[in-house]
C-alpha cells in the first residue's frame, strides 16, 4: 500500500511538472510573437511554479516578464520583475544587468543605473546602447533640475480612457488632425490587441471648431482603418497623401509592422500600398515625412542597426521615383522603440522614451540639419509625459 501511494505522489509529481513546463512553453511563445500584455498574464500564473523550472528557465521567465514591462512602458512593474532576480543568487541572463538600468533611469535612479550598466559593460564591452545610457544617466543626475519647466495641458476633448497618441495635422491651415486611439469605438471587431492589452487602435479625425476647440475624434474611412492596429500616420506637404503603420496580427506567427500609403481625391483615400521596405517578419513603423517629400524616417528592427529599434530613413530624388534603400539614422539615438517621429519646419522631433531621459518623462529631441553633408545635431530638449503637436 505505502508502495502505491508512494508511486502515486511520484507520478503526480511528474505530471505537474510537465504542466510547468507546457505553459511555460506557451508563454514563451506568447513573447516571442510579441504579445507582451498576454505575455504578462502567462507569467505572472507561473511566478509561484519556479521550484519547478531550472534556475535557467526561472530567470528567463522573470526576465522577460520584466522586458514585457518595460517595452509597454510599465517601468515601475519592469523594475520589480528584474529585482526578483537578484533576490538569491547572480542571475543567469546577463542582458538583465543592462535592461534593469535602463528602467533604473526611467524611475529617476540613476546612481544604482550606472552600477547596474557598468556590471553589463564587464559582459558586453562594446555596447553603444550601455555608453548611451550611462552617459544618459550622468546628464539626467547633473539636469533634471535645471530643466525648464513645460506646462503641458491636455486637450480634454481629444482624450479617452484607453491609449490616444501620434497626433498629426491632416490640412495645410492645421484645422485637421489625425490621431491613433484605442477607443472602443474606431475598431469595427473590437478586437484585443496582444501586445498593449487594449482594444486595437484606429485612426481618428477631428477638427478644430468656430468656438476654438476640437471636435470629438471619430474614425476615419474604412479604407484606412482594418480589423488590425492601425495608426501613428504622418502627411506629405500636400496634404493629399497619408502614410501610416499597421501591425498584423495573426495566430503562431511573428509578423511585424509595416508603413502603408494612400492618396486622397475628392476626399476619397484610396485602397492602401505598403511600401516595400522590409520583410513580413520585420517592423517598419512610425513614418514621419520631410518638408520636401523626398525623406521618410521611420522606425525599425532591420538588421544592421545597433540592436532593437532605431531610426532608419529612405530617400528618393523626386516624388515620382520610388524609394530607394533604407539609410541608418547614425547620427540619431539608438533604441527607439515606442518613439513618435514629427517634422515642423524642417526640424525633426523624436518622441523617446527612457533613452536619453529626464525622469520617466518623454524626451523630444530637437534636431536640424546642418549645412553641411545633411547632418543632424542636437539643438535643445524638451521634457514632457504627453505627445506634442504644433500649431
Amino acid at each position: 500500500m505505502k508502495k502505491l501511494i508512494a508511486y502515486s505522489c511520484f507520478f503526480l509529481l511528474i505530471l505537474s511538472s510537465c504542466s510547468t513546463s507546457a505553459r511555460l512553453a506557451k508563454a514563451n511563445q506568447t513573447f516571442e510573437e510579441g504579445a507582451y500584455s498576454k505575455a504578462v498574464k502567462s507569467y505572472r500564473k507561473l511566478l509561484s511554479k519556479t521550484s519547478k523550472m531550472s534556475p535557467y528557465d526561472a530567470d528567463l521567465m522573470r526576465f522577460r516578464l520584466g522586458e514585457s514591462y518595460r517595452i509597454t512602458g510599465k517601468y515601475k512593474e519592469a523594475q520589480t520583475a528584474y529585482e526578483t532576480m537578484f533576490r538569491r543568487r547572480t542571475p543567469q541572463i546577463d542582458e538583465v544587468y543592462l535592461r534593469y538600468g535602463q528602467v533604473l533611469i526611467a524611475n529617476g535612479q540613476y546612481d544604482k543605473a550606472k552600477e547596474q550598466l557598468l556590471l553589463y559593460k564587464k559582459y558586453v564591452p562594446d555596447n553603444l546602447l550601455t555608453d548611451s545610457l550611462l552617459a544618459a544617466a550622468d546628464w539626467a543626475k547633473d539636469n533634471v533640475q535645471k530643466m525648464v519647466a513645460y506646462t503641458v495641458q491636455p486637450v480634454e476633448a481629444l482624450r479617452s480612457r484607453n491609449s490616444d497618441y501620434a497626433p498629426a495635422y491632416a490640412s495645410s491651415d492645421y484645422e485637421i488632425l489625425y490621431l491613433t486611439s484605442a477607443r472602443k469605438a474606431g475598431n469595427r471587431s473590437s478586437k484585443t490587441y496582444d501586445v498593449t492589452g487594449e482594444t486595437t487602435g484606429d485612426l481618428f479625425v477631428s477638427s478644430f471648431t468656430r468656438r476654438g476647440a476640437w471636435s470629438k475624434p471619430t474614425p476615419v474611412s474604412e479604407i484606412l482603418n482594418s480589423k488590425y492596429e492601425d495608426g501613428a500616420c504622418a502627411f506629405n506637404s500636400a496634404y493629399n497623401q497619408i502614410y501610416f503603420t499597421r501591425c498584423i496580427k495573426e495566430r503562431r506567427e511573428k509578423l511585424g509592422c509595416a508603413i502603408y500609403t494612400s492618396t486622397r481625391e475628392n476626399e476619397e483615400w484610396s485602397e492602401p500600398q505598403k511600401l516595400a521596405i522590409a520583410g513580413d517578419s520585420i517592423t517598419v513603423a512610425h513614418p514621419s515625412v520631410s518638408e520636401d517629400d523626398l525623406t521618410l524616417y521611420f522606425v525599425s528592427d532591420l538588421p544592421g542597426g545597433y540592436g532593437g529599434m532605431d531610426i532608419w530613413k529612405v530617400t528618393r530624388g523626386s516624388e515620382s521615383d520610388t524609394w530607394g534603400e533604407p539609410i541608418l539614422g547614425r547620427a540619431l539615438t539608438p533604441e527607439a522603440k515606442r518613439c513618435t517621429l514629427s517634422f515642423v519646419l524642417m526640424v525633426l522631433y523624436i518622441l523617446l522614451p527612457t533613452v536619453i531621459p529626464a525622469s520617466a518623462d518623454w524626451i523630444f529631441l530637437k534636431l536640424h540639419p546642418t549645412a553641411t553633408g545633411g547632418r543632424w545635431s542636437m539643438q535643445a530638449r524638451l521634457s514632457t509625459r504627453r505627445p506634442m503637436i504644433f500649431r
